[in-house]
């Protein structure tokens, strides 16, 4: 298209043009690049008649359309359109057509509209076909199989992703034999270069030396940093409440009982000293009244810990912790600030009954309770860092005491108290293991040579040890005990091919392994299957059998009878509780457990589908509980939720944004609300590189709604929160079009409204036309929010 054909040039330009050679655009770019004069004057010419020159491209752009005849031609003349063009354009053939048809001149332009019309239609459609798919075009039409991975390397942003991989084979089909075989084709090299294909074992990695500890990275955690509070009150929304009395709320102590604990080796000496390092540190001050249990993973710290809190709850002879044990598990995914406001909520809903939904306590709050039941024993289990643990000491009366569990000697130094190092299992306690395990214990030497042996094999560590027990006890008769302990001591003497997996190497233990391998060797297929899938759960988080059931496609009976054979083979531990506010059994891995777990998972291209079915699970369960406003019962599952949006985010970014809406209600009630504020961000960089304008909308739609709840959090700017959600809900406006998106759009307005009316109660705010504003987004909403349409929103609004 010649934008400029008709617009004649000065005669010196002209002829400085003709001297440079310039007779189309490649030319004319390469003379204007080589002489900056040249260049100037014509920059100069075309600045002085831009408007001409505007509308002479509107003329052409306009009898350039009118002479498509097709789809293919409409394709190709508006791949032609410059892109600042492009509503220029589309602005000027509809006043074209509403000047001819003003005119009584409909006919002339018929033809003429039923292309544009053609044209939006088409556009309409593109603005909703997610960017992947074109890369899939791309890589699908590639020549061959080089070519395509070019293709890849090029789109990796768009390839990468499961929804790419989900997109190519459930949507792309084809008739005939030579397109199904390219497809397939195609499909396994996408899995390939996408890295989740099923991976040959490579040569044995190194492996640490035994006794070896772990340190632990954990990519992806959110690193929220700053004051939580304002104040020593109870804050609810932007209220700062001094008096619990104000809101009805009831002192009540109403402690929970330690977490269940099954039968275990007692480790009365453990126990012991760390009762006495705990009354020795008595009338220390807060920075070196603790203890912490550090130890290598898989050898009791946690299991110590419950012995200890069982050992002292409610016992008179342990008058300092009369008022009760305080037991919370943090974990990989509490490790900040941030994170222990949930945990201060969590001890306030100890102390007072009421209606608690959305109060924030802050550490002086929760002391302030406390103190009137102040000898507590305090436990914080599996500590990853100590920043998550600096609040919570903020909020312990001087009575209390605290036990910390850890694997990281970081967190042992710096913890500032007395520390005790947790060793391996004494010859004592492996025996007591044995009798627990094996309801038998060893009355002669004879019985005694199998055993030691077997102790020694795997180094007296605790958990490979109870592996190995489980899997002597699952034989039918105790005579083949001494054969399977024989055969578990070879394997480790040899080794095992779980030796082979690629691993990072701080989540190898090798007696573990060795132990691990051998029983995981022993299960049939279908139960290796399942095992192994387990390594989608989250890692050291609780899970529901009705969970395993989804994730192994099978009823939850039959889950639940697997699981239970897992738990006779010490491949999964069990608690009592940790479901929020539902009761019953929850599973759990241990942490070393699921390493290999993962390894063998991703080992065998199974990993993306297991982590889909893992978070489809809890997004569906998620949204039945938000839904039935019983969204609290999904509080113990909180870890598994963000576990899913964390697979979510990088590979299925509408499975991601149902996770942000599912959990906006149990964020807020539970002081998590600045994990929603960051999850909405990351989705609204998502939809940006890869969503459809959909998506993009949707994202700044949720953005909205979490700004609109952080306004609410104590030391937050309410009024900068709330203006940033009303642009954020603008924005989405220029995607979601009354005449395109109706429900969307009148909800997004029914929301501005929201905010408009929030601003108009701010001191030195124009409270009238805030209002009137609000007003009229209302307005807006209601002229898509029908009783007969929607009758709800219509009610509502």
């Amino acid at each position: 298209m010649d934008e400029n054909a008709s617009l004649s040039l000065p005669p010196e330009l002209q002829a400085r043009l003709d001297a440079a050679g310039v007779h189309d655009a490649e030319t004319l770019a390469a003379a204007l690049e080589h002489d900056p004069e040249l260049r100037a004057a014509y920059e100069k010419f075309l600045g002085e008649h831009r408007d001409e020159i505007a509308a002479m491209q509107m003329v052409a752009l306009l009898t350039a359309f009118a002479q498509t005849e097709n789809d293919a031609q409409l394709i190709e003349f508006w791949n032609q359109v410059p892109r600042e063009m492009e509503q220029p354009f589309l602005d000027a053939a509809q006043n074209l057509i509403a000047r001819a048809e003003a005119n009584g001149q409909a006919e002339s332009v018929a033809g003429f509209k039923a292309r544009l019309d053609a044209l939006q239609k088409m556009l309409r459609g593109a603005e909703n076909t997610p960017p992947v798919v074109s890369a899939l075009m791309e890589f699908l039409n590639a020549s061959d199989g080089a070519s395509a991975r070019v293709v890849f390397e090029n789109r990796r942003a768009l390839l990468q992703p499961y929804e790419a991989q989900r997109t190519l084979d459930e949507k792309f089909q084809s008739d005939n034999e030579d397109g199904k075989t390219r497809i397939a084709e195609r499909s396994a090299l996408l899995r390939e270069l996408r890295g989740v294909a099923p991976q040959p074992l490579p040569p044995t990695p190194p492996s640490p030396e035994r006794g070896e500890g772990r340190a632990v990275n954990i990519p992806g955690t959110a690193n929220f940093t700053g004051d939580l509070v304002a104040g020593d009150k109870i804050i609810q929304g932007n209220v700062l409440v001094t008096n619990i009395n104000d809101f009805h709320l009831e002192e009540k102590w109403n402690p929970p009982p330690p977490p269940y604990l099954e039968r275990v080796v007692p480790r009365a000496n453990e126990v012991g000293e760390a009762l006495k390092l705990l009354d020795e540190h008595d009338a220390v001050a807060i920075g070196g009244r603790a203890v912490a249990v550090q130890g290598m993973a898989g050898i009791g710290k946690t299991t110590l810990a419950k012995i200890l809190a069982h050992t002292v709850h409610n016992k008179a002879t342990f008058p300092q912790f009369k008022d009760g044990v305080l037991w919370t598990e943090l974990g990989p995914e509490r490790t900040t600030r941030a994170h222990a406001q949930a945990v201060l909520n969590e001890w306030a809903r100890y102390a007072v009954r009421g209606r608690l939904e959305g109060m924030i306590f802050p550490p002086g709050t929760v002391r302030a309770l406390l103190e009137k039941n102040p000898r507590l024993l305090v436990i914080l289990d599996n500590v990853w860092d100590l920043d998550v643990t600096h609040p919570l000491r903020d909020a312990l009366p001087t009575q209390a005491r605290l036990l910390i569990t850890t694997r990281s000697r970081d967190v042992m130094r710096g913890l500032g108290g007395a520390r005790y190092e947790l060793e391996k299992l004494s010859a004592a306690d492996a025996n007591a293991l044995v009798k627990l395990r094996l309801n038998w214990e060893p009355t002669n030497d004879a019985a005694q040579e199998w055993l030691t042996p077997l102790f020694e094999a795997l180094e007296y560590h605790a958990l490979a040890l109870d592996i190995a027990l489980g899997l002597v006890a699952r034989q039918a008769a105790s005579s083949l005990w001494r054969a399977t302990a024989e055969k578990i001591i070879h394997s480790v003497a040899h080794g095992t091919e779980f030796e082979k997996l690629v691993m990072p190497a701080d989540e190898r233990e090798k007696n573990v392994e060795r132990s691990l391998g051998f029983s995981y060797a022993a299960l049939d297929a279908a139960a290796q299957t399942r095992w192994r899938a387990l390594g989608a759960f989250a890692l050291e988080a609780p899970f529901e059998t009705r969970f395993a059931a989804r994730l192994w496609n099978c009823d939850d009976e039959t889950a639940q009878a697997q699981l239970t054979d897992f738990l006779n083979r010490a491949l999964v531990s069990t608690n009592l509780s940790g479901l929020g506010d539902r009761k019953g059994f929850t599973w759990q891995q241990h942490a070393l457990l699921r390493g290999y777990a993962l390894a063998l998972l991703k080992h065998a291209g199974e990993w993306e589908k297991m982590q889909a079915r893992h978070a489809q699970a809890y997004a569906d369960a998620m949204r039945a509980a938000d839904d039935a406003q019983t969204y609290f019962e999904m509080r113990g599952a909180y870890p598994q939720l963000k576990h899913a949006f964390e697979w979510a985010i990088v590979q299925d970014l509408d499975r991601a944004q149902d996770l942000i809406s599912q959990c906006a209600n149990l964020q807020t009630a539970f002081g998590n609300t600045l994990d929603n504020y960051e999850w909405c961000d990351r989705a609204l960089d998502a939809a940006n590189a890869r969503g459809t304008h959909a998506d993009v909308a949707r994202a700044k739609v949720s953005l909205g709604n979490a700004l609109s709840r952080v306004a609410m959090l104590p030391n937050q700017d309410r009024r900068q929160r709330l203006e940033d959600a009303l642009a954020a809900y603008d924005a989405a406006l220029e995607h979601y079009r009354p005449d395109t998106a109706p429900l969307d759009y009148a909800a997004t307005q029914n929301n501005r409204a929201n905010r408009l009316s929030a601003l108009a109660t701010l001191p030195g705010e124009n409270r009238r036309q805030r209002l009137e504003d609000a007003l009229a987004a209302y307005d807006a909403a209601l002229e898509h929010y029908r009783p007969d349409t929607a009758p709800l929103d219509y009610a509502m609004t």
